[in-house]
């Protein structure tokens, strides 16, 4: 600083000098003078302008050097914090392929669930289509007994016999005709079958003849096995068609598991067939106990039914004996009165006729609106 102002004084001063020698009148001798303190002037000036400027690169020097230092701590703070970004963006590349490897095995098992799904709805929608197809004739059979019971509260006799001819028809022809109904027929009433008339076939029953038993419904545990039997297979296909990682996965694990299981004592497992020996015993017992309690109920519903015909056959021959003890002894009144009496023995016979004709064919009429409309064409006669 102090050079700087020496450096402007001796510019002051030179300045004055060469003013006064431009613009004063002075002698020889002092102008001279003036001149050579102008150029010692100079070379002070000069001498110190250099001392300067070699103090200011100096300085200039150490502050280059200060402003090096701090960019130099301000670089490793930067070099630190861009090692740590780069721990971090390693850290959440790593999560994102091994997320990103996590989401396309979901991808790859919600596609095989998703089709799994799709091949499980469209069997449910061919049971649908199924199962509509067989209930078809149970509705069919629905409307047709509504529609003779209509006719007969209508009191439309003739109507109801035709009509109850062309159903009778109508069936003999799909049972004659139609093999997979005439099965599933015979499949879905055999209880019925059974309970009313004793025999599949309904004929009567022999000397000294059983009458057969229904089939059984398969035991709780074979159906258990067989839905775990399904779910193994189903298990198995799926990790076969899963990716190979995955598989590994789950057979490491599955080996674990071995392995585990192995470790456990044998006597869980002599326990265990034990304890399923004893409930298979168990259930056995209980089904043969049933059996047992159903063959008696059909003995005793045998034997009731029996009395139930005797009683109704005496009945019908008192009501026959009276019937004819009063025709003998009241002759009809007039021919009006015995023409209404043929025309119903005629409707009586054709009647007997299409029972006759049912019975000729071997048909179970359980379910089928024949048996409700035959009845009840039997009851409007009488009634008649």
């Amino acid at each position: 600083m102090q050079s700087v102002l020496d450096i402007e004084d001796t510019d002051v001063k030179i300045r004055n000098m060469e003013w006064a020698i431009q613009h004063q009148t002075l002698p020889l001798k002092d102008e001279k003078k003036f001149i050579r303190d102008i150029k010692q002037l100079k070379h002070t000036r000069e001498k110190l302008s250099s001392t300067t400027s070699r103090q200011d690169e100096n300085q200039q020097g150490l502050d280059l050097k200060e402003r090096l230092k701090s960019l130099k701590k301000e670089a490793d703070q930067f070099k630190a914090r861009l090692k740590n970004t780069e721990a971090i963006t390693k850290a959440a590349k790593r999560k994102y392929y091994e997320e990103t490897e996590k989401l396309s095995k979901l991808q790859y098992q919600f596609k095989a669930a998703n089709d799994i799904q799709q091949e499980a709805y469209a069997q449910l929608q061919c049971l649908k289509k199924q199962s509509h197809e067989k209930s078809k004739h149970f509705w069919q059979y629905k409307d047709d007994l509504n529609k003779a019971n209509e006719l007969a509260s209508k009191g439309y006799k003739v109507a109801l016999q035709n009509f109850c001819i062309n159903q009778v028809e109508k069936f003999m022809d799909l049972w004659n005709n139609n093999d997979e109904f005439r099965k599933e027929y015979v499949r879905c009433n055999e209880r019925s079958t059974l309970w009313r008339l004793r025999t599949l076939d309904g004929r009567a029953l022999g000397p000294g003849e059983v009458p057969p038993i229904e089939h059984k419904r398969k035991w709780r545990w074979q159906k258990a096995e067989k839905v775990l039997a399904a779910k193994v297979v189903e298990k198995k296909k799926f990790m076969q068609s899963a990716p190979t990682e995955s598989v590994s996965a789950t057979a490491s694990n599955r080996g674990k598991i071995k392995e585990a299981e192995e470790e456990k004592p044998k006597r869980t497992e002599e326990e265990e067939s034990d304890r399923k020996a004893e409930e298979l015993s168990k259930e056995d017992e209980a089904a043969k106990s049933k059996d047992q309690r159903r063959s008696e109920e059909v003995a005793k519903a045998k034997e009731a039914l029996e009395r139930k015909r005797g009683k109704a056959e005496k009945a019908k021959a008192r009501e026959a004996k009276r019937a004819a003890n009063e025709a003998v002894a009241k002759p009809p009144q007039n021919f009006r009165h015995s023409q209404h009496r043929e025309k119903t023995s005629a409707e009586e016979a054709k009647a007997r006729n299409c029972r006759r004709r049912l019975h000729q064919h071997q048909h179970p009429p359980l379910t089928s609106p024949v048996a409700g409309i035959s009845s009840g064409v039997d009851k409007n006669i009488n009634v008649a």
